[in-house]
């Protein structure tokens, strides 16, 4: 019974969007997934197109020119993405994802000009692989591993010539990879609603310019309930937990650190190929590192399945 719930409910139900702390040039974004292990049948997909936008804040620590004491500013960063996205079922049991961003990021500095970067990111490729479900198991189980490609400019310039920074680049300039476990449960007390969650490592390369973002683990754990005949509700919480950035061997003291995120989550079913999914997210325990401000993230995927 858990198998055919959760395929049904993958039409259009995507991953929860994981914010970096300060690198807003690295979110993964917001891939069309499910809820938790689940995989789609063999020679089956989904296809679609999500919008997602967060913001944030953090100290900016500057140097007078050759007078007066340092001056602390603060910078603010917004990050928007529209991905186009794809998940195929190669078989009953493994499943390939792919996505491909177009991001436009904008930094202002509080005392400051605003300056803005726009392009392609970095593509992630992705792969999902079930583990054999036993039925008298209740609980669904994968394996995922994502791979992201240094697809995105990583080198984009000013109108003076001078290289952007790091968090203003569409791509990261690096080869990551990701892996994880996740599992899917159902409700044997209410039939029809699961349990589902995982958790997530990304390990972060260093790139030509000396720039390294910090690794990140993820975790989540959540809650679906059909609320309609078309619509799915699913309550979750996010965790992230994130090693600071680098730059030639010395670590930025506002980046990094450990941050929860309540999600709300809603997936209504347009017709029997094509579905709408609306998110929200908001921080709260945060215990991040040195000044750092992280606001909601929000998201919305319109897909089909073929």
């Amino acid at each position: 019974m858990i198998r055919k719930l959760v395929l049904v409910s993958a039409l259009a139900a995507p991953l929860s969007a994981h914010a970096c702390s300060v690198c807003i040039a690295h979110s993964l974004g917001a891939a069309i997934h499910g809820f938790g292990a689940q995989t789609l049948h063999g020679r089956h997909g989904v296809v679609g197109i999500t919008y997602l936008t967060f913001s944030k804040s953090n100290a900016a620590h500057h140097d007078e020119e050759e007078e007066g004491p340092a001056h602390e500013a603060r910078e603010f960063e917004t990050f928007q993405q529209t991905s186009i996205e794809a998940s195929y079922g190669l078989n009953s049991s493994v499943m390939a994802t792919v996505s491909v961003p177009f991001v436009h990021k904008s930094i202002r500095m509080d005392d400051g000009p605003t300056e803005k970067a726009s392009g392609m990111g970095d593509i992630v490729l992705g792969l999902t692989i079930q583990l054999p479900v036993v039925e008298k198991n209740k609980v669904v189980t994968a394996f995922e591993f994502d791979l992201k490609l240094p697809s995105g400019q990583n080198d984009k310039r000013d109108s003076e010539g001078a290289r952007l920074e790091d968090h203003l680049q569409p791509g990261s300039g690096t080869t990551d990879v990701a892996f994880g476990l996740l599992f899917s449960m159902e409700d044997e007390t209410r039939p029809g609603n699961i349990w589902f969650g995982g958790v997530k490592y990304r390990a972060n390369q260093e790139n030509k310019f000396g720039f390294k973002y910090g690794n990140v683990l993820f975790y989540n754990l959540g809650y679906a309930m059909q609320v309609t005949g078309k619509g799915t509700l699913s309550a979750e919480l996010v965790g992230r937990f994130a090693g600071k950035d680098r730059e030639n061997g010395l670590d930025d003291e506002d980046s990094g650190g450990h941050l929860n995120y309540a999600a709300l989550s809603y997936n209504h079913k347009l017709s029997d190929k094509t579905a709408l999914t609306a998110s929200v997210q908001v921080p709260f325990m945060k215990g991040l590192y040195g000044d750092q401000t992280e606001r909601a993230v929000f998201f919305v995927s319109v897909s089909g399945r073929f």
